[in-house]
């Protein structure tokens, strides 16, 4: 028995703390389940900005989404969920077989959120949904709907007070209905989960205010004549008139 499978007799979990689109369109990671008994893998900021700044590989389709209008962290995240997300697949049944125990694949949130845990559980759940995690999503919100139901303030002994409810409302806003403004325009790429008929939300842009409503195939505008909404293939954008 090779080493590696004597750390997996004693109950040792070997992860991987590396990422690229190379490992997975190669057939390497897969390699490492099966033959080195890789059970796990880890990613941060630096590990995909060497991916990225050190390979070609994702060269097509950073012109392709900068085209789109994405960019800064929204086009990192673009880039660094199509790799875990095909990742995760692959340690799927290792995470099923260890019943959680083993088999999973991680991604950090952005550090500019660091010391907001509320913004923080927002974030990671919109990365679920946008990852189509959806599971693993609808558990982060319960986490934000239970972190903003907390009373830290005495606000919400009788009752509940919306104005606490920040992380539930980000949640909603930038992970289901993947909202986000950008470059003077209202960015709408949604992600609900299977057993959601729609998502309606109340904001404002630009001053304005504005009603969504969001299903699996369409978004609606509700908005006086100063807002108009565009379709650009699978997302949707709201711009001043």
């Amino acid at each position: 028995m090779n080493p590696i499978r004597q750390l997996r007799a004693i109950g040792q979990s070997l992860w991987l703390d590396y990422i690229t689109r190379g490992l997975l369109t190669s057939g390497t990671l897969r390699r490492y389940l099966s033959d080195l008994s890789v059970t796990g893998l880890t990613s941060n900021p630096t590990i995909f900005d060497q991916a990225i700044s050190r390979t070609d590989f994702y060269d097509a389709a950073i012109r392709r989404k900068s085209a789109e209008g994405r960019s800064g962290e929204e086009l990192f995240f673009e880039l660094a969920l199509e790799d875990l997300g095909q990742a995760a697949d692959l340690f799927r049944p290792i995470h099923d077989q260890t019943e959680g125990a083993d088999g999973w694949v991680s991604l950090e949130v952005s550090p500019l959120l660091a010391y907001d845990t509320r913004s923080t559980i927002a974030a990671a759940q919109a990365l679920h949904a946008r990852a189509g995690r959806f599971r693993d999503a609808l558990a982060a919100l319960r986490i934000a709907a239970g972190i903003d139901l907390e009373d830290l303030t005495g606000s919400t002994a009788s009752g509940v007070h919306l104005a606490t409810m920040g992380g539930l409302w980000q949640a909603l806003a930038f992970g289901f209905a993947g909202v986000r403004p950008r470059d003077g325009v209202l960015g709408v790429d949604p992600h609900l989960p299977p057993e959601w008929g729609a998502l309606e939300l109340r904001l404002r842009f630009q001053g304005y205010p504005l009603g969504l409503r969001i299903d699996h195939a369409d978004v609606a505008l509700d908005a006086g004549p100063e807002l108009h909404l565009h379709r650009r293939e699978h997302t949707w954008e709201v711009h001043l008139t």
